[in-house]
């Protein structure tokens, strides 16, 4: 498989799970495998899921950007 569907893929699968968290937490809910976040102290929580959907983003965006044309 090619490096670059790789990397979408994986972009795209941390950005659905940082947003449906994100989501999620706003009515009470969470994720199973997300729920050792909810020791954490502070806004520890929320800037983990944040950093999932930026990091998610940029992956997306560096993987499906076409290098060659710059």
């Amino acid at each position: 498989m090619n490096r670059k569907i790789i990397a979408g893929a994986l972009g795209f699968v941390l950005l659905a799970i940082g947003l449906s968290s994100i989501i999620l937490n706003m009515n009470g809910l969470q994720l199973v495998f997300m729920s050792f976040m909810e020791d954490l102290p502070g806004m520890a929580n929320l800037l983990i899921n944040l950093s999932f959907v930026f990091g998610g983003a940029i992956i997306m965006y560096l993987s499906f950007t076409d290098w060659r044309k710059i």
